[in-house]
């Protein structure tokens, strides 16, 4: 029940993630604001919110980080997009990359999926990864950032 009402972000379960954008769209259409950073909770029906260790950890257990990273990378750009449409500025949206997320071979193609789905631009995502994540791989970091450069990125 869990892992169903977790992979499907659009069910209606107590499980369903739901993001959370930092600041409304009313606050960023004064201008003071440059970007936003994707955020994404779990309300477990039984442990409440869950802290972002615990809902990682668990993620990954019921073999759903990656699916659940494909769904965030889409619902920000949709979001982005969205306040673009009601007047706000473009502004850049940082995403959070999990080690298993950023090492995995569908990352490219989920990040071209969702700015094609989404119509935001390139030039305003930014993948947020740990000193660690690129401390320990750093080759496939620059080989990865490399092939996002060459989509058009920054």
């Amino acid at each position: 029940m869990v892992k169903s009402g977790y992979a499907n972000p659009s069910c209606s379960t107590a499980a369903a993630p739901r993001r959370h954008p930092r600041f409304s769209s009313q606050e960023l259409k004064t201008g003071a604001f440059t970007g936003v950073e994707a955020l994404i909770r779990w309300q477990h029906p039984d442990l409440g919110e869950l802290l972002p260790a615990l809902f990682l950890r668990l993620a990954g257990d019921i073999g759903v980080l990656i699916s659940s990273g494909r769904w965030v990378l889409r619902e920000a750009c949709t979001q982005n997009v969205a306040w673009q449409r009601m007047g706000v500025p473009p502004i850049s949206m940082g995403i959070n990359l999990s080690a298993l997320q950023f090492g995995n071979a569908s990352l490219l193609a989920d990040i071209r999926s969702a700015l094609l789905h989404s119509g935001m631009d390139l030039s305003l995502l930014e993948l947020e990864l740990t000193e660690h994540m690129v401390i320990q791989n750093l080759e496939q970091v620059m080989d990865i950032l490399g092939a996002i450069k060459r989509e058009g990125g920054c």
